[in-house]
């Protein structure tokens, strides 16, 4: 919360007037460890292990997952702790756990994109991995 001093002016000989006001700051913020994710090379048709990736929620006012997606030959596994209409909290985490399925052979990229409440309306982690 943030003082904050007004001044109302009016024709009435009461005026001016020092209102008190108070506002309070929205500030959600994301960060991502590690900030890109590269899977080592996998045979086309199989899956891979999972990798992770911890979200923070690093502003002053809880941060909203309004959705998480995952796009090439990656998917997003069952097992993350980050899920879609999610708040969290300043300074708490979840974990996005991500798979590699590659279709073809060949250099494959994706990206884990976040929509949120920041200004910014949403992240983004890079993927990448090769197709055998």
């Amino acid at each position: 919360d943030r003082d904050v001093t007004g001044v109302q002016t009016c024709a009435l000989p009461i005026c001016p007037q020092t209102v008190p006001l108070k506002a309070t700051t929205i500030n959600p913020n994301a960060s991502f460890n590690p900030t890109k994710l590269s899977f080592n090379p996998q045979k086309v048709g199989t899956t891979s292990g999972i990798k992770s990736v911890t979200l923070t929620s690093t502003g002053t006012t809880p941060l909203i997952l309004n959705s998480i997606a995952s796009s090439g030959d990656f998917s997003i596994a069952g097992t993350s702790t980050c899920v879609a209409g999610q708040s969290l909290a300043p300074t708490k985490t979840c974990r996005i756990d991500v798979t590699f399925s590659p279709k073809v052979k060949g250099q494959r990229n994706g990206a884990i994109t976040v929509k949120d409440n920041t200004a910014q309306g949403q992240q983004q982690v890079p993927l990448s991995g090769q197709g055998d």
